[in-house]
């Protein structure tokens, strides 16, 4: 009887002390279920402020570059200023383009990220770069000119010297037109794009099309030389005006 009873009394503590253990399960359960949703939600909301820093922050960029960009060209192309600063703006005008599109997609994919805006922003990248290629040969030529013609001792050498050049400075035209198309088309896609963003929209587009449009023909119809270099109208500052517009506007908009 004595065994028997010490027995029950050793099976009645361990269901005891089982009970006990389920009961610390569930109390822990039931914490972690309370806990986590909360935390989850602060991580979510957390993660919302960081996701709108990020989008303003691009949208900020693609404004800023942007404007520096088209200041820097209208600075090197149309100013009377040093021939220091013209270097700078002309060399800076490029490597802020390609920063401006890659900008630029980030703003534009938060509303519409399809083919049209990828390539537009891919053409405008690669604009950049033709155009800083371009504009590196032409001051190098001409500085080299400069260089050889001040040294010329004779008529007969400058003239040599001026074919010469001229002979050398068709490739920085040649690369003048690939610049035009690249960026040109890229307008064009880019104002497309436009049409149904609800930043910009018809209006927007409409007038990019027409001088993306006007700029890519006069191109092609003077090639192989650029429309001013072939007595034409060159329409580049008037694209440059929109596309400063269209910077502009991405500097005032608060919430992308």
């Amino acid at each position: 009887f004595d065994i028997g009873k010490g027995v029950a009394s050793t099976v009645m503590i361990r269901v005891f002390v089982a009970q006990d253990e389920m009961r610390d399960r569930q109390r822990a359960s039931l914490k972690r279920s309370l806990c986590y949703p909360r935390e989850s939600r602060f991580q979510h909301r957390e993660t919302l402020i960081l996701e709108r820093s990020a989008r303003i922050s691009w949208v900020r960029l693609a404004g800023a570059t942007g404007v520096l960009s088209v200041l820097c060209y209208f600075t090197a192309a149309l100013m009377p200023v040093p021939d220091v600063v013209e270097r700078l703006s002309a060399f800076a005008f490029g490597p802020l383009l390609c920063v401006t599109f890659l900008a630029t997609y980030r703003s534009m994919s938060l509303h519409h990220d399809g083919p049209v805006v990828q390539i537009a922003c891919l053409f405008g990248f690669i604009a950049g770069v033709l155009v800083t290629s371009m504009l590196v040969v032409q001051e190098g030529n001409n500085m080299v000119r400069a260089d050889l013609l001040a040294s010329a001792d004779s008529d007969a050498a400058r003239d040599a010297i001026n074919l010469a050049w001229g002979a050398a400075n068709r490739v920085q035209f040649l690369l003048d037109v690939a610049w035009d198309i690249f960026i040109c088309v890229s307008l064009l896609l880019l104002a497309t794009a436009m049409l149904g963003h609800p930043k910009f929209g018809k209006i927007w587009g409409a007038i990019g099309i027409l001088a993306g449009a006007a700029a890519l023909g006069l191109n092609l119809q003077t090639f192989p030389f650029p429309p001013g270099e072939a007595g034409s109208v060159d329409l580049g500052p008037v694209v440059a005006l929109w596309m400063l517009a269209v910077f502009i506007r991405f500097l005032l908009i608060k919430e992308p």
